[in-house]
């Protein structure tokens, strides 16, 4: 028997009918996305996990709720999970502070300041050339107010603040010494960061970097024009020729990711030579650092390394091996052969994150370091202030094991 299905009931079934084959396509394609694509659905998940804390939290916590604390957690708990040591976030003020140590340029009042226990601020260190060098504020002196400010009233990091400033601007700070008090009006200025210092020492020429920025090359050049000239030296032996036997180049403690002017630290001991390459993420490989024009120090070179010593000055010592020969005193060395990008975001925060290998030609030290050929036991006075070096009398008053064995090996290759 024949049955009529009314017009309203042929629709609703094709309607129906629509919306089945809507919902199983979509969520075949939405399947085979994820299938594509998994870190969709995890970071659905991670979306709806961070709503689902904040609720608790907001409705629980008896305390008071820092919200930009809360998203400097997130973001930097973000790049944590990346799991990758160099790649850092960082604030609009780290990201500022990161750039100024780039240039190799500070505006500063002359001083380093130094958080102290006690609440106070302490001068650690003293610059050269500045208007606190000048009116005779020394390393060790507590800071106990800046412009009427107390320190303890206002914090140490308020304090170090207040000491920040534009260039030509002035700031007075009052200090504390040996139960004296002193008040001294300072003026902020630009001064060039020391990143390189020299000796020389019975003909051997002492170059340590410090730190590596935009600055560091022309420094280096010039302190490696010194040694070669013996400027400064002090003379132990007044009947021996003053002619340059070997250049010691100390990296020790140096981690640096700046890689920018390497190529020109390099070029007198190596000439024209392709250094290293990078290999991208896609495992796209391109021509890195490539030195130019004329090798012209023909003397040994020795290396002066450690465990601390990481990145830029790996690829410096990886380099003179092997294209100048020269010889790694010290310690199995960290072994990061990675190179960092910086970006900035909307909000003027930024990311240091890793991009790429270094690929050094003819020497790998990726994940491994690199082994020194004359190994040092730690131990002992080190001296990292070369001018200390260049103000003894006798070399047999040196108590660097490092130095001690840089000048050995010297001996028998001279």
């Amino acid at each position: 028997m024949n049955k009529k299905v009314s017009v309203g009931v042929c629709v609703s079934l094709i309607a129906i009918a629509c919306a089945v084959t809507f919902v199983v396509t979509w969520t075949v394609s939405f399947n085979m996305y994820n299938e594509r694509f998994p870190g969709f659905t995890q970071r659905d998940e991670i979306s709806s996990k961070l709503q689902e804390i904040d609720a608790f939290v907001r409705n629980n916590y008896p305390g008071i709720i820092d919200d930009s604390q809360i998203a400097y957690g997130i973001f930097n708990g973000y790049i944590l999970g990346i799991g990758d040591k160099n790649t850092v976030y960082m604030t609009k003020e780290e990201y500022s502070e990161f750039l100024i140590t780039q240039e190799g340029e500070v505006i500063t009042c002359g001083i380093i300041p130094e958080k102290q226990d006690s609440g106070y601020v302490v001068v650690s260190e003293v610059y050269y050339g500045t208007s606190a060098a000048a009116v005779g504020i020394q390393k060790g002196d507590t800071i106990i107010s800046i412009d009427g400010n107390n320190v303890l009233d206002i914090g140490t990091d308020a304090a170090i603040k207040l000491l920040e400033g534009e260039e030509g601007t002035r700031v007075h700070i009052t200090v504390q010494r040996e139960g004296e008090v002193f008040g001294y009006p300072l003026v902020r200025q630009a001064i060039e960061v020391v990143s390189v210092e020299y000796a020389v020492v019975n003909n051997v020429g002492f170059i340590r970097i410090i730190s590596f920025n935009k600055l560091t090359a022309e420094q280096f050049n010039s302190a490696l024009q010194a040694v070669l000239e013996h400027v400064g030296e002090p003379a132990f032996d007044e009947e021996e020729p003053r002619q340059t036997k070997a250049i010691v180049i100390d990296v020790r403690q140096v981690t640096s990711g700046y890689y920018d002017n390497l190529g020109e630290i390099l070029s007198p001991f190596i000439g024209s030579e392709l250094i290293a390459q990078t290999q991208l993420r896609n495992n796209l490989t391109n021509d890195f650092i490539t030195t130019t024009g004329e090798k012209t120090v023909d003397v040994p070179v020795i290396i002066m390394a450690d465990s601390a010593t990481s990145g830029t000055p790996e690829l410096m010592a990886a380099s003179l091996k092997t294209f100048a020969g020269s010889i790694i005193v010290g310690n199995n060395t960290m072994g990061d052969a990675t190179l960092q990008t910086l970006h900035r975001f909307k909000d003027l925060s930024g990311v240091l994150m890793t991009i790429a290998q270094i690929r050094p030609t003819d020497f790998e030290y990726a994940g491994v370091g690199i082994a020194p050929d004359y190994a040092i036991d730690t131990g002992g006075e080190t001296i990292y202030e070369l001018s200390r070096l260049a103000e003894l009398e006798n070399i047999t008053e040196i108590t660097d094991p490092y130095i001690i064995k840089a000048f050995e090996i010297i001996e028998t290759i001279t």
